[in-house]
């Protein structure tokens, strides 16, 4: 890859971002996403909309996927309920995307050149009911808020709920040596507002939809927006390609992140997808402090998160 090249695009892809990125800093609820993804729809007809499931209690979960090139990459967020900011990044990014991709400015021409060769798929919102529990409550049906509630142990502590509205990880849902889960000091053996991964691999709607969705395609890589630590995961286990390392180390080199080839953790997606695949899988630990991440963080985020996001399309051109 030149570096070079890398820096002079960057730069010109970074000119209208903070821009463009002004909406999304607005707390996320289902309701508030559904939104966001239709102003987008409007603006570029040319991105298919897609319902790839529904949650226990009806909340659609949505792809949005750009293009119809021969290279697959696939980018999710809003796992967990207390990592909300996550979809406000991914989504500000899927946003300065298309404002680059459908542009008819010269200036954006080398983009139109490179961005043709991608088809990318993205979540944003896996986890809509833990979010509307969270900042959203009423959007809840009575008797799953309860079901909650008392999980919670009469309590919906905003720090603490990572879970789906049923109580289960959503990022332990996933058959990656997920007999092992139970291994770790912190894991729990019922629905929890985190750390239970269920009682067996994809009892969920949200898990099996992701699930589905990468047996349905053949993506080069995958990559999970998640919070915490200013850190990026990449290998499981020594299943991961060598090419792994060498997009680890431009992830670290362009953001300042810390790669860490692995952790002692099971049944996550990236480490299902390097498990079943051997193909490249990243968690991104976005930030640092106290989950959830004020919006007051959006913008250091943003800027972050760009630099991995964007330079892991780069990578595949």
């Amino acid at each position: 890859m030149n570096i070079f090249h890398y820096q002079e695009l960057y730069e010109k892809w970074s000119q209208d971002a903070k821009k463009i990125a002004s909406m999304y800093q607005t707390p996320v609820t289902s309701k508030k996403f559904r939104m966001w993804v239709y102003d987008l729809q409007v603006r570029y007809p040319q991105i298919q909309i897609r319902t790839l499931a529904y949650t226990i209690s009806g909340n659609e979960i949505i792809e949005v996927r750009v293009g119809e090139g021969p290279v697959q990459l696939h980018l999710n967020a809003g796992m967990h309920a207390n990592e909300s900011i996550c979809t406000n990044l991914l989504m500000a990014f899927i946003s300065q995307y298309l404002f680059v991709l459908y542009c008819k400015s010269e200036d954006h021409s080398e983009f139109h050149r490179m961005f043709c060769k991608f088809t990318l798929s993205f979540v944003p919102l896996i986890n809509p009911d833990g979010i509307d529990l969270l900042y959203d409550p009423k959007a809840i049906p009575y008797d799953l808020y309860e079901r909650a509630l008392q999980i919670g142990q009469n309590c919906i502590e905003v720090t603490q709920w990572k879970a789906n509205i049923c109580g289960v990880d959503l990022n332990n849902q996933f058959p990656a040596v997920w007999e092992k889960i139970f291994t770790l000091p912190f894991k729990v053996n019922k629905p929890a507002p985190r750390d239970f991964p269920g009682y067996a691999p994809l009892t969920e709607n949200e898990a099996l939809a992701l699930y589905d969705l990468v047996y349905q395609n053949q993506f080069q890589a995958v990559l999970c927006l998640h919070t915490q630590g200013e850190e990026f995961y990449w290998g499981f286990l020594d299943y991961e390609p060598d090419l792994s390392q060498i997009q680890a180390e431009l992830f670290e080199a362009v953001s300042g992140y810390r790669a860490v080839r692995t952790i002692e953790s099971y049944g996550g997606f990236k480490d299902w997808f390097i498990l079943t695949f051997q193909k490249p899988g990243f968690t991104i630990e976005v930030g640092s402090g106290i989950n959830p991440l004020p919006l007051s963080d959006f913008e250091v985020c943003r800027k972050k998160v760009n630099e991995i996001l964007f330079s892991y399309l780069f990578f595949y051109v």
